[in-house]
Parts: C-alpha cells; structure tokens; sequence
C-alpha cells in the first residue's frame, strides 16, 4: 500500500530572514517570557547577517521555518524538511 498526509488546515509560516515577520509571530514573541530576547543578528558571515529566532522550545535561523499549527503551538524546520511536508498556497513576502 502507498500513503500520502491528508489535507490539512491552513497554516502559517514564516520564513526567517526571507519574509518580513509576520504579526501572529511578533505577538508571539512580546507575549513570552523571553521578551526583547528572541531576536540576534549575527554580522559575522560573509556579507550576509544571519538571522537567529530563539524561542523557549526551538531556534530558527535566516533560511529555516516557523509554522504556526493549529493548536498555536510553534515549530521551527529546516527548509529541505519543510518543502516535503508543506506545499505554499500564498506567499506575501
């Protein structure tokens, strides 16, 4: 037998350091614990700044995912794991 992941709901992403963060994400980060802490920018590399989202369960940095799931919880991905499970309906940039 072959098997396929079912639709399921729409959900939002962001892509860090490609996207201008998104307002459910900023909220996201006023209202933790960690405020005013979450975002780095490291100057370090080759004429490029990364971009470091730390959060208290994951760290994303510029290239990788954040999707908000359904039940509000975030997850952070890699962006090769994130082509293979999500397919883009729209992209705002």
């Amino acid at each position: 037998m072959v098997f396929c992941k079912k639709k399921t709901d729409k959900l939002e992403a962001f892509r860090v350091g490609y996207h201008i963060i998104p307002e459910w994400l900023k909220t996201e980060l006023e209202t933790s614990f960690y405020k005013d802490k979450h975002i780095e920018i490291n100057h370090e590399l080759k004429g490029k700044a990364e971009i470091i989202i730390k959060y208290p369960t994951f760290m994303a940095k510029s290239g990788d995912w954040i999707v908000k799931n359904t039940n509000g919880q975030l997850t952070a991905y890699k962006h090769k794991e994130f082509i293979k499970l999500y397919e883009v309906i729209y992209d705002d940039k």
